[in-house]
């Protein structure tokens, strides 16, 4: 720091992890970072603004997520007739590399009024590099996966926060502050495999822009990963003549009832590449599993001894699969105990004639014996991996998608300082009254029960219990 005007640091560290084999065992990680006071230069004479920092930093870290038996292997008792003996467990890998992340960050924190508002504003660029992950093996190896170091993945994007005192008036202010961040995430480099963009995963879809098959989902250089597939709904057959109307064949029905004819309250399924068939080829995108923008918003008010706190956050970007109420529709296996609300709903078919329905008719056993209305899975259908939900807890149906943006209500809280006059009658030193309500509830177009899923999917657990909390602090 010199003259409160120049700041330098730098660092270098040296970390090791017996869990690397020997060769791979250290790494170094530096980091530099670096500021400019603009505002307190002589020449500095903008008076709205009273103060301008730069700044910006570039270091790198590391990540040895793994156990020792990924490097050297481990062995298991087994037994073969009547003799005993040891079989290897998983494969090793001694060529195990830490995984590491350069970060960069450039910056500004500006002050405005007397820094009645202040304004912060960064853009970072991560790169992480070697991240170690599990590489599913085929089953004839007689292992699931092994532990490796597959490629390298970016986030870049802008974070902002403002602070303000709004209003400053005879006993009664207003402080609030907001943030906002965006995130962009990027596949950079991958194992070369001698597929497309080198992707791991994944499957063929026909692309209706180009006219072509295309690979999509999985991990692909140059992709945002996390998408989502779906088969698509053109809607629910409204009678069994309109169903039967129908020349597309639907190649993902049980073998026993390939073939049959549909009926009113079955899906209408989209033949995205027109050749009479609903197969893996017709897959359509929904959207990605997590949010790109997030925030958030705090309010605190006071007068006199009265504080009262409103605070909201938000995220933006993702979808999610409704995997709870498509299993209770269809009424898949685990899924039976009863139907929900929306099986007597206005927007589900219910008899001969209902048209311009959203849920086909419920169904029992959906997936195994019936035609799978409800109850569709990409991974166990098609032998695609990371293209759909790949969780029995989730449908690969389009039906049970919807935007997972949400503005959610987390605090209402108030408190009251009780005078230091009445305090002081008590011999009290000060005395807190406070009160509040937590997680208050939603403003999203998701009508399951959470929408702070992360994972594209809601398998129908519990939402954030809302609460209500009364107390004092009294100091002597």
């Amino acid at each position: 720091d010199y003259a409160n005007k120049y700041l330098l640091a730098v660092s270098l560290r040296r970390d090791g992890f017996s869990n690397f084999a020997p060769q791979n065992r250290y790494a170094t990680f530096p980091s530099v970072s670096a500021g400019w006071n603009v505002s307190n230069e002589k020449f500095w004479k903008l008076k709205p603004m009273n103060q301008l920092k730069l700044r910006t930093s570039w270091g790198e870290t590391g990540l040895s997520n793994l156990s020792i038996n990924d490097t050297y292997g481990v062995y298991g008792a087994s037994l073969y007739a009547t003799g005993s003996g040891l079989t290897r467990s998983n494969i090793p890998n001694p060529n195990l590399l830490w995984e590491s992340t350069q970060a960069f960050d450039a910056g500004a924190d500006m002050g405005f009024f007397n820094s009645r508002l202040n304004l912060t504003v960064d853009y970072y660029n991560k790169l992480t590099k070697n991240r170690l992950a599990d590489l599913p093996l085929a089953a004839e190896t007689g292992f699931g996966s092994i532990k490796y170091n597959v490629g390298s993945l970016r986030n870049s994007g802008i974070e902002i926060g403002i602070e303000a005192r709004i209003l400053e008036m005879k006993g009664f202010t207003w402080n609030a502050n907001f943030t906002f961040a965006k995130n962009n995430q990027m596949v950079v480099s991958l194992p070369t495999n001698g597929r497309n963009k080198n992707r791991i995963s994944g499957g063929k879809i026909f692309d209706p822009v180009s006219g072509k098959d295309i690979e999509v989902g999985g991990y692909a250089e140059g992709e945002r990963p996390l998408g989502l597939w779906a088969w698509k709904s053109n809607g629910i057959f409204a009678t069994d003549a309109e169903a039967a109307s129908s020349t597309i064949k639907d190649m993902m029905l049980p073998a026993a009832n390939l073939g049959k004819v549909k009926h009113a309250g079955d899906v209408n399924w989209a033949d995205i590449n027109a050749d009479g068939l609903i197969n893996e080829k017709d897959l359509v995108f929904m959207g990605y599993r997590v949010p790109d923008k997030i925030g958030g918003m705090q309010n605190t008010f006071k007068y006199k001894g009265f504080t009262l706190r409103v605070n909201v956050d938000y995220a933006m970007g993702h979808i999610i699969n409704d995997g709870e109420l498509g299993r209770a529709l269809g009424q898949g296996r685990s899924s039976n105990e009863g139907a929900p609300a929306e099986a007597l709903g206005n927007n589900i078919w219910q008899k001969q004639g209902d048209a311009g329905k959203k849920y086909p008719r419920v169904s029992f056993a959906d997936y195994d014996i019936g035609v799978r209305n409800h109850l569709r899975f990409i991974s166990g259908q098609t032998g695609y991996a990371g293209v759909g939900i790949d969780n029995s807890y989730g449908v690969d149906n389009s039906i049970y998608y919807s935007k997972g943006d949400f503005l959610a209500f987390r605090e209402v809280s108030l408190s009251y300082n009780l005078p230091a006059n009445i305090c002081k009658k008590f011999s009290l030193k000060n005395v807190t009254l406070n009160g509040g309500v937590y997680n208050i509830g939603y403003l999203t177009a998701y009508k399951g029960f959470n929408p702070e899923q992360y994972k594209g999917y809601d398998e129908g657990g519990y939402p954030r219990p809302r609460q209500f909390t009364f107390g004092a602090s009294i100091q002597f």
